[in-house]
């Protein structure tokens, strides 16, 4: 049987493990304010430069114990000698620093007790540290404020219990005015990492343990401000603002008439509304009780106020002053304020009127190196980098976040779901239903309300995450409404009361608990579906989809399309924002779950982010930031440069906005200028013209005009010149197409050809190709006398797998492509049969017709000029399915040593569904340089490929590697044209098809990227891996949510493509030249 040591609680009960039991002497909840000794010190608003404020965060004592049971009284006694204890930072996860270790899980528990119960091993943290009390704080209320401490704690104040506490993310305070002493004073926290909350917060994250945010006094008179909410509303029309405003006053002694507080407002540019000056007596209970707490309300109208949104974050500054019945300031404090209107109206949440998309996040408070204590700097960058990207929203999951967050989202402008927390994910419908949780539930929804009911960028609460649906819920929501009808409620549970699965369609179903339909992780189709056959009013807002796992985020610009297509459908929350893995020891080698020895855990399903841990981003943020940018553009007229910009913006016009043109033939910029007079109002579109003057253009070449748009000014969340996004339009009108394969070899050198049953060989004066006569296979090609090649072309159907082909460190993926790839055996093919055969110029058309390959004019243009054709076979056996591929390729040797290798590969109905088909080898290490013309700059898949554009881009094979912290593939580009390798000498080797291809380069083959569990345990070969490609899978997101939609598969049955390789000195050839040459 559990026990409880009686100093920390007399008598049976065991505080941590009953779910009735949601604090001992903890205070009220209220709005985060602070106190101020005067005006201009309450104006500031910096609560450090308050003589009312002291922080106790920095350096304390701790000691760690393995169960609550071992502790005795000694471990809080004021005069306890804890010099020798260690030394900890507060505020931190002790799991972050040499004690104990981080737990990651899903959905299981870190432990196998069922609720209330908790392990009885149970690592508990004393945390200890001395403070002197400022002189003038004698005789005044003191009171500890505790921002989040995980999972429950005891406060101990010089060896007298002050309180007790649970909720790991909402913060508590305590009165510790009756316990403190003049001189030095002794804190004690006995933090428990295990309790019944602990089955309250079963997030998809991290398990921690203690003091996570900042602890602090603060100091009061006796009488007090105990609480504001400023409450705003707008009328329809917006121009007449409402201000209602309750004030509660605070007593700890008798109450005295007499007593009065103030508030005025400034406006956003910081004048006093002197009209909005307003004065009243604190009203007195008929009884006169200590603690009742007496409303004062202000209400007052204004017009034509500033609208807070996420474009235009006005604020405006509410000041409270407390005076005594002689009339003197005793208390100041303050608060922003935003005027703001949010509805639900004809299927569509309205903000201010607008019926906004909702481009947003996930986020966990997550920091690499500190846990779950993030700092001050990281939430302004994580607020600029959001911006930055076009993400107008945040959804706090899965619980309240720190205090900051809220001010920082206010200030720069982001729309906020804040959610209860309260996540029974394992227990999922079960405790929601039981009435020992009720009191629970409610606790935690009320504190978050309470603290956080002041901030304008808040716009729903949220009862939680994945707990089901039950009567605890619903009394979550009617408090809610009861207490702010300013905001709408958010629940995706309520969708899914029973268990987790397809959400629930009907009409208005458990309309209390959330005014959005709000399912996770849906279908595209079944997005449309609903959109059209529902007859429910609410807007569909995902507040989960898109799972970032890894390389992910396939299909994005299809939810988009669906989204802007269809009434009703109004954005969503991408899951997440930041990888979620650890460093505690600043290494740069990133880690997950079970790489700290815990068990059980859920391996890598929380690196799932747009962003790494260090917040660099990932190519798929690049993607969105293209898909949400503010405007776009459509091409009307090339021969007049007439151009029509739309403005997406819901509240600001596009004045800010600088366009920068680009007209560029195959990739290289032959003209540009610029446009600084945007001016399209919200929502609306313009028309300008641009000088388009029509250059020399060869035979072959691509047009592209690219449109840049750039801020013109610094604005909070990024600096002049910051890109805001681009469009891109071929200028087809202009180009001239080729009439077919017509060669240029008019000037080649002399060649030779060498047939032998040992070899199948063409030398030049600088080049030498070979072939085995046997297998048919391309075994050398030597060109400047270097040795390019390492490893044959072959077939290849295989590519290092994605977290959303199936998660390789989880058993049980058999259902997912990587258990049928894996049962296929396509990861190693190996020839079973084979067949090489030298053809003579006649038979070369008999060949094309079997083979069933492309018409072309080839035998009619350069077949004459072939020095070597051959038609080679290959038959691969996979697994128990004989013929599982059948490659059969015709390759055509030109005299300057070229190569046309054509293809047709006859897939096994059995193989639907292959992760690629294509060619790859291996080159020497020298050949480091890499440039291509197709999509860049960077990564991109048939699924998404919104973010990247036709151009001639320069790099390096070491800068293909795209660091996932699970290895996988990666690095592959799309539309390519051509792409070439070099060392930076004078050896070269090119590519290119008669269409578009895909294709990578890299030092980490697949099959390292496949056996390596984590990206700083990769080493690079100094051997470069190519992988051309007729097609690769597209990426999904079915780590968690769809699959590859079916249009982005690679069907069985017949393939053909093929590839152009020659060797090349580019420094003096340009490979645009070679492209046209062969076209």
């Amino acid at each position: 049987m559990m026990k409880c040591p009686d100093f920390l609680h007399p008598g049976p009960d065991v505080p941590w493990l009953n779910p009735e039991c949601t604090g001992i002497a903890n205070l009220p909840p209220r709005a985060h304010l602070h106190s101020y000794e005067n005006e201009s010190q309450a104006l500031e608003g910096d609560p450090e430069r308050s003589p009312l404020f002291q922080l106790l965060d920095g350096t304390w004592k701790f000691r760690l114990f393995p169960k609550p049971a071992v502790l005795d009284r000694e471990v809080i006694a004021k005069e306890l000698d804890d010099s020798n204890w260690d030394s900890i930072e507060v505020p931190g996860n002790w799991t972050m620093q040499g004690h104990d270790r981080p737990h990651y899980t899903n959905v299981q528990m870190p432990f196998t007790d069922q609720p209330p119960k908790v392990p009885e091993d149970n690592p508990t943290g004393v945390y200890r540290i001395r403070f002197q009390l400022p002189n003038r704080w004698e005789k005044r209320r003191v009171l500890i404020h505790f921002g989040g401490v995980e999972s429950a704690f005891f406060v101990f104040c010089n060896g007298i219990r002050a309180g007790f506490a649970k909720d790991s993310r909402t913060a508590v305070e305590f009165d510790l005015s009756p316990l403190l002493r003049e001189g030095e004073n002794q804190l004690s926290v006995v933090v428990i990492r295990w309790s019944d909350g602990s089955h309250l917060e079963d997030q998809d994250h991290w398990w921690m343990a203690g003091i996570h945010r900042s602890v602090y006094l603060r100091s009061t008179e006796k009488v007090y401000l105990e609480d504001v909410f400023a409450q705003t509303t707008l009328n329809r029309e917006l121009t007449q603002g409402l201000l209602e405003i309750q004030i509660r006053g605070g007593f700890d002694v008798i109450p005295k008439a007499g007593w009065m507080v103030e508030s005025h407002l400034l406006d956003p540019l910081g004048s006093k509304m002197k009209e909005l000056f307003q004065q009243q007596e604190i009203p007195l209970a008929e009884e006169t009780r200590i603690n009742l707490g007496h409303l004062v309300r202000f209400s007052v109208r204004f017009e034509n106020p500033f609208l807070w949104s996420s474009e235009t974050p006005f604020r405006y500054t509410l000041m409270v002053c407390l005076k005594d019945p002689r009339g003197q300031e005793v208390e100041w404090t303050s608060c922003r304020v935003g005027f703001r209107r949010v509805e639900i109206e004809n299927r569509e949440l309205l903000i201010n009127r607008e019926p906004v998309l909702i481009q947003g996040v996930n986020r966990h408070e997550h920091d690499p190196v500190k846990g779950k204590t993030v700092s001050r700097d990281s939430m302004i960058h994580d607020i600029r980098l959001m911006k930055q990207y076009h993400i107008n929203a945040v959804r706090c999951s899965h619980y309240p976040n720190d205090p900051l967050w809220y001010e920082f989202c206010d200030e720069y402008g982001l729309y906020v779901i804040d959610e209860a927390n309260i996540e029974t994910h394992h227990y999922y419908g079960r405790l929601c239903r039981e009435p020992a949780w009720a009191k629970g539930f409610l606790d935690r929804t009320i504190r978050m309300v309470e603290q956080n009911k002041n901030h304008p960028s808040i716009i729903l609460w949220s009862l939680g995450n994945e707990s089901g649906y039950g009567p605890n819920h619903a009394a979550c929501a009617a408090w809610i409404r009861e207490r702010d009808n300013s905001r709408l409620v958010h629940y995706e549970g309520a969708l899914r009361p029973e268990h987790q699965g397809k959400w629930q369609p009907d009409k208005d179903f458990n309309r209390l608990a959330t005014d959005l339909v709000a399912p996770m992780y849906p279908e595209i189709h079944d997005l449309v579906e609903w959109v059209q056959n529902t007859e429910d009013e609410r807007p569909l807002i995902m507040c989960e989809y898109s799972h970032a796992m890894g390389n992910s985020n396939g299909s994005l610009s299809d939810y988009w399309d669906a989204i802007r297509s269809h009434h009703g459908l109004q954005g969503g929350f991408i899951w997440d924002w930041v990888d979620q893995g650890l460093d505690p020891e600043s290494k740069g080698e990133w880690k997950y779950g079970g790489d700290f020895g815990d068990h059980p855990n859920d391996a890598n399903f929380c690196i799932n982010g747009l962003i790494w841990p260090d917040r660099t981003s990932h190519p798929a943020l690049e993607e969105f930031k293209k898909l949400v940018q503010p405007l776009e553009a459509r091409l009307v007229d090339v021969s007049s440069g007439t151009i029509e910009i739309r403005n997406r913006r819901d509240f600001l016009d596009l004045g800010d906005i600088q366009l920068e043109w680009q007209l560029e033939v195959d990739g290289r910029i032959v003209d540009q200028g610029k446009l600084e007079d945007l001016d399209a109002a919200p929502g609306a579109s313009e028309i300008i013209e641009l000088p388009l003057k029509k250059t020399e253009i060869l035979t072959g070449q691509e047009v592209h005009l690219t449109l840049f748009y750039f801020l013109k000014k610094d604005c909070t969340w990024a600096e002049a010149g910051h890109p805001m996004g681009w469009d891109q339009f071929r200028i087809s009108e202009w180009e001239t197409q080729p009439t077919g394969n017509s060669l240029n070899l008019t000037q080649v050198p002399k060649s030779s050809l060498s047939i032998t049953d040992q070899s199948l060989g063409v030398s030049s004066e600088k080049s030498e190709i070979e072939f085995d006569p046997a297998s048919g296979l391309l075994k050398r090609i030597k060109f400047d006398g270097r040795e390019i090649l390492i490893t044959s072309p072959r077939l290849n159907a295989w590519r290092a797998p994605t977290d959303n082909d199936g998660i390789k460190a989880w058993s049980g993926q058999e259902h997912k492509p990587l258990g049928r790839w894996l049962k296929a055996g396509i990861q190693k093919l190996d020839i079973k049969e084979q067949s090489c055969r030298v053809l003579q110029l006649d038979e070369v058309e008999t060949i094309q017709e079997k083979l069933e390959l492309p018409e072309n004019n080839f035998l009619e243009n350069v077949a004459k000029q072939v020095l070597l054709n051959l038609s080679v076979k290959h038959v691969y056996n996979c697994g128990d399915t004989q013929e599982a591929f059948v490659h059969e390729t015709l390759w055509h040797v030109f005299p300057d040593l070229s190569l046309w290798m054509r293809n047709r590969v006859k897939i096994h109905e059995t193989l639907e569904d292959l992760p690629r088909i294509g060619i790859s080898l291996e080159l020497s290490g020298s050949f480091e340089e890499f440039e291509w013309f197709g999509n860049g700059p960077h990564e991109s898949y048939c699924d998404r490929k919104a973010g990247v554009r036709a151009g001639r881009y320069q790099s390096s094979v070491s800068d293909q590697y795209v660091p996932y912290i699970v290895p996988q593939e990666h690095g592959n580009l799309t539309d390519l044209r051509w792409m070439a390798l070099s060392d930076g000498e004078s050896r070269g080797l090119f590519f290119s098809s008669s269409g578009y291809f895909e294709g990578s380069v890299s030092h980490y083959p697949d099959q390292d990227l496949y056996q390596t569990p984590h990206a700083f345990e990769l080493k690079p070969r100094q051997e470069t891996s190519v992988y051309l490609d007729h097609m690769q899978r597209g990426l999904g997101t079915a780590s968690c949510g769809p699959d590859t939609l079916q249009r982005y598969r690679i069907p069985a049955g017949v393939h053909h493509f093929d590839f152009f390789i020659q060797g090349s000195d580019l420094n003096e050839e340009d490979p645009g030249s070679i492209f046209r040459n062969q076209s």
